[in-house]
């Protein structure tokens, strides 16, 4: 979608539309949030985005699965210093 949301709706909505496709990947946040406003029904699998979470309109969103791309770097640090501890 070249960053265009209208573009982005504009292909989600032709996804949802087209019975041949039966399972939708999305990757980033924009095209993500513009597929789980319209789809409903078809698997989607969702990568990079930051906030999962947001992709729920409030009902059940079970349709919705992926990965974030938000770690925890403090968590990383201190799993650092535990396999190395002389690490500076």
């Amino acid at each position: 979608a070249h960053g265009s949301s209208s573009q982005l709706e504009t292909i989600a909505n032709q996804f949802h539309s087209n019975d041949s496709i039966t399972l939708i990947c999305a990757l980033g946040t924009p095209a993500a949030q513009a597929i789980a406003r319209i789809e409903k029904e078809k698997p989607i699998i969702v990568a990079a985005v930051s906030n999962p979470h947001d992709l729920s309109d409030g009902s059940s969103s079970i349709n919705i699965t992926g990965s974030s791309d938000i770690t925890d770097p403090l968590y990383h640090i201190n799993y650092l210093k535990q396999l190395m501890p002389s690490a500076k």
